[in-house]
């Protein structure tokens, strides 16, 4: 379930709110936390069915028309998805000429808050004879990671998603930190959520993605 406190999904919803009206897509929306508690616009895609979503399909073939589209969420996709480029351009296909994508993505330094979490090393334990077939599986959540997790530790830096941004496209009108270290316990973020920290605890990063102007 969404944490609902958590400064990430807060600040996502806060730039859901100019856009109230237009045409949102939540492109990989799991249960379609942003429109349960934030967004009643939001149409929720996914590559399987569950409570929230509104539409089965792949996120590399959007059933929209070219320029369609006013807003996209991606939260915490990209990171998931089997080519990074196929599923940017299919966005970009489909957003309007001054539309924009809401990305969100893990920093390297989120993976070293998940691993230092207690209930990470409790989790084996309650499904020991799950986590003996496939370790690295079992921590990666059984997501179908490209790379894998400890590739993703080192890989995806600020200059890679840069890069991965303007090949597919696009070019970044926002970035922001949005998320410490403390704050990824929904019990904590009330508390931490506001607070300043060191930027190697910081763990979450959102863009505002637009279309890139052929000349830039």
């Amino acid at each position: 379930m969404m944490q609902e406190n958590n400064p990430s999904y807060l600040f996502i919803a806060s730039l859901l709110e100019k856009f109230r009206g237009s045409l949102i897509i939540d492109n990989g929306c799991g249960k379609n936390e942003f429109k349960r508690l934030y967004n009643k616009n939001i149409i929720g895609l996914d590559i399987k069915e569950d409570d929230g979503v509104d539409v089965v399909t792949r996120g590399d073939s959007l059933p929209f028309k070219d320029e369609s589209v006013d807003v996209f969420v991606s939260n915490f996709v990209l990171e998931h998805v089997e080519d990074e480029d196929v599923y940017l351009k299919e966005m970009r296909r489909c957003l309007k000429g001054q539309g924009r994508i809401i990305l969100s993505v893990p920093r390297p330094s989120w993976y070293l808050a998940y691993f230092l979490s207690p209930g990470v090393w409790l989790q084996p334990l309650k499904e020991f004879k799950k986590f003996l077939k496939n370790p690295l599986r079992f921590f990666a959540h059984g997501h179908p990671h490209k790379h894998g997790i400890f590739y993703e530790m080192i890989e995806w830096g600020e200059e890679r998603y840069i890069s991965v941004f303007k090949k597919a496209g696009l070019s970044i009108e926002e970035r922001h930190v949005t998320c410490n270290f403390l704050s990824l316990n929904v019990h904590y973020a009330k508390l931490f959520g506001k607070c300043r920290f060191p930027d190697w605890m910081n763990v979450h990063k959102t863009y505002v993605l637009k279309k890139r102007d052929h000349n830039s």
